[in-house]
């Protein structure tokens, strides 16, 4: 489980949102090249599925879906309260994978990274019931995590959809963040 945050974290484990967004290549070939991970997962939601964002924000859960997905598969979720945050995560991914209206929220979204591509992407509805949600999770990464070496219908131009949306994507947040700073006189 990897979290993003609206900021830097300190210390622990996850990354700033800025620099998952510049960093997102490198992240996923570091986990490839360093036995991490095979595969890889977004978990999706929005304020409309609060339920799904408490679930992973529970300790418990987190260490179990942690444990769950092992050196198989790194799961990144946006751990921010900021709507526009999560609003912006979503569309970047969703759009990355050409299916714009066909992943409802909040959902579970696995895929492999195969050189400039993906391979395996599927994606799964997730209850916004606290009392079913971490069960739906944990169902779907158990299941692909036993399917995954199974041959799937390949991605196409998957990565170069997502570098296109992130280089967007980061070049308005951080230039947005910068003229914030530059008006509040830091």
């Amino acid at each position: 489980m990897n979290p993003i945050y609206s900021r830097q974290p300190s210390g622990g484990i996850g990354y700033s949102f800025e620099n998952f967004l510049a960093h997102f290549f490198e992240i996923c070939y570091e986990h490839l090249r360093n036995g991490r991970a095979k595969s890889f997962a977004f978990i999706l939601f929005d304020f409309e599925h609060g339920d799904v964002f408490l679930t992973l924000k529970n300790e418990k859960v987190f260490t179990k879906l942690d444990r769950l997905s092992g050196k198989e598969l790194t799961i990144f979720y946006l751990n921010s309260e900021q709507r526009d945050l999560v609003d912006q995560f979503n569309n970047i991914f969703v759009n990355a994978l050409s299916v714009n209206d066909s992943i409802p929220l909040p959902s579970i979204v696995f895929f492999k990274v195969v050189g400039n591509d993906a391979e395996n992407i599927e994606f799964h509805r997730i209850s916004n019931d606290k009392l079913f949600a971490f069960q739906e999770i944990n169902d779907y990464i158990q299941s692909y995590i036993t399917n995954m070496d199974q041959p799937q219908k390949k991605g196409t131009a998957f990565l170069n959809a997502v570098f296109k949306k992130l280089t967007e994507a980061g070049f308005d947040y951080i230039t947005q963040k910068f003229f914030e700073k530059l008006s509040n006189g830091q």
